[in-house]
């Protein structure tokens, strides 16, 4: 017979891969369709009114920001530097939500919240700020089972 801290643990653990997938998922979506794209993303992030009007520094933001994207999608679905990899989608995500509610605010209109890149346009609305919330949550959620998991192991350089 399985002791309860067993099935937690292991209900836990399947809650935590089931946030990594998803989590990863969506962040291989969302930059392969800006990576798809580059210009179009730049024009997107444009409209957000963040950065100077220079086609070579939305263009190089935009392929950065896609291509940090692709990369925690990618170590996500790997299961590697799980820490640091959950840290930064955390943040990456809390940042997105705080973009999002700040060009609201304004009252800025985007027809295209870039959130997809330039093939699956969505405008942006408070709605994608939900969108954006719920993201933020699961990171949250996947980073205290994550830390939670790896509670009492270090980091030890191995050459």
């Amino acid at each position: 017979m399985q002791k309860p801290d067993d099935v937690s643990s292991g209900m836990a653990s399947k809650l935590r891969t089931f946030l990594r997938i998803f989590v990863g998922v969506v962040l291989l979506a969302t930059s392969t369709g800006k990576l798809l794209d580059n210009a179009g993303f730049a024009e997107v992030l444009a409209s957000y009114q963040l950065f100077p009007e220079h086609p070579f520094l939305l263009l190089g933001v935009g392929l950065g920001l896609s291509l940090f994207e692709l990369l925690l999608a990618l170590l996500l679905l790997s299961n590697r530097l799980q820490r640091e990899t959950v840290s930064l989608s955390l943040l990456l995500h809390i940042c997105f939500t705080v973009v999002a509610v700040r060009t609201l605010m304004v009252g800025l209109e985007l027809p295209n919240c870039g959130c997809f890149g330039v093939f699956f346009q969505r405008p942006l609305t408070w709605g994608t700020v939900a969108e954006d919330v719920v993201m933020t949550f699961a990171c949250a959620a996947l980073l205290y089972l994550t830390l939670k998991e790896h509670r009492g192991t270090s980091y030890r350089y191995v050459p």
